[in-house]
C-alpha cells in the first residue's frame, strides 16, 4: 500500500507494506547477515512507523530498532561513533535510509540488549512496577510515557516487525517467563496494548490503533510471535 490509498485496511491488517518498504526491508534483512561475522553482538533490528503502516511518502526513512546482545561483546559498547558506524555499514549497498536519531546515545530505547541477563532485569521491572490489575478506562487515560518506560519499551519493541532469529529466540523466553508468573497473562495484555500504542496510536489526539487482531492469550502469543515474517 501506498501513501494516500484506503487506510481503513490497517483495521483489517497489522502491517501495510508498500512494495518498495517490503524491498528495502529485505535488503536490510541480507546486509544484517553479512555483518553478524563482523558484529557477532548485533542480533536484529525492529521496524516500526510509516515504513509498516502504508502512510510513508517517496524516499521516506525507514524508523529501526537495534537488537544486541551484550554477552557476546569484549568491551565498552555503545558510543556514538560506533553506532554510527554500525549506521554506515548498514546502509552501505543497500536502498535503505535511517532515521538518525535512531542511531544517537546508545543505551536508548531504540537500542536494546536482548542477552539473558538484560532480559531478566527488564522482567523484573516490569513485574515491579506495572500493575496488571489495570483496567482498559485506567490504561486509557494513563501517561503513554509512563507506560513505556525504558525498562518496558524494549520489552514491547521486540514484539515489532523483527529480522533476526535470536531475536525471535528471545521473544520465546520472555513468554515463557510470563506464562510461569501467577498473573503472567495480564501482563500479557497490556504488553499488547503497549505494542498497540507504539506501532499505531495517535497519542496526541489519544486515539487508539483500529486493528484488533493481536493475539489476547499467551497460547495465542506462541503462534502468532515465534514465527518469522518471510
Amino acid at each position: 500500500m501506498t501513501n494516500g490509498e484506503d487506510t481503513s485496511l490497517l483495521e483489517q491488517k497489522r502491517f501495510v507494506i508498500s512494495r518498495e518498504s517490503i524491498g528495502g526491508m529485505k535488503s536490510v534483512r541480507t546486509k544484517l547477515e553479512e555483518l553478524k561475522g563482523k558484529h557477532p553482538e548485533l542480533s536484529g533490528l525492529g521496524f516500526f512507523g510509516s515504513r509498516i503502516t502504508g502512510a510513508e511518502s517517496p524516499g521516506s526513512d525507514y524508523d529501526v530498532c537495534i537488537f544486541y546482545d551484550s554477552s557476546k561483546i569484549y568491551a565498552p559498547f555503545g558510543n556514538k561513533l560506533e553506532w554510527q558506524q554500525l549506521k554506515r555499514e548498514l546502509e552501505k549497498g543497500v536502498s535503505t535510509r535511517f532515521d538518525q536519531k535512531i542511531f544517537g546515545e546508545a543505551g536508548g530505547g531504540l537500542t536494546i540488549d536482548i542477552s539473558r541477563e538484560s532480559t531478566d532485569k527488564d522482567l523484573e521491572l516490569l513485574k515491579r512496577y506495572v500493575d496488571p490489575s489495570l483496567s482498559d478506562r485506567q490504561f486509557n487515560n494513563k501517561d503513554f510515557d509512563d507506560l513505556m518506560a525504558p525498562y518496558f519499551s524494549g520489552l514491547v519493541a521486540r514484539f515489532f516487525l523483527v529480522v533476526g532469529e535470536e531475536v525471535y529466540a528471545n521473544r520465546k523466553y520472555i513468554l515463557d517467563q510470563l506464562q510461569s508468573w501467577p498473573q503472567g497473562e495480564k501482563y500479557f495484555q497490556i504488553l499488547m496494548k503497549c505494542l498497540a500504542w507504539a506501532e499505531r496510536g495517535d497519542i496526541r489526539k489519544r486515539s487508539l490503533p483500529g486493528f484488533k487482531g493481536y493475539p489476547k492469550t499467551l497460547d495465542e502469543a506462541s503462534k502468532y510471535f515465534l514465527k518469522p515474517i518471510d
